[in-house]
């Protein structure tokens, strides 16, 4: 999974270097909290919408979209 830096520019007279990182839509998990049989879950959706997987916890979440290289994204 590859990152692009389309822009890096410096902000005037404050010495602060701006980027802005664009990676593709494939490469990104939308994490989301449901309810799933009266539970809390943290649902893994792809770029399209279809969900690929739930887990117990938000850190859990992240951690599995992590391992299988997706950058997680919170949806609210």
């Amino acid at each position: 999974m590859g990152k692009k830096i389309i822009t890096s520019t410096k902000l005037e007279n404050s010495g602060i270097l701006q980027s802005l990182t664009v990676y593709p839509d494939e490469a990104l998990a939308y994490i989301k909290q449901e309810l799933m049989n009266n539970a809390v879950v943290w649902s893994i959706y792809n770029f399209q919408g279809e969900k690929m997987g739930y887990a117990a916890s938000r850190e859990v979440a992240f951690a599995v979209a992590n391992q299988n290289a997706y950058i997680g994204m919170s949806v609210h």
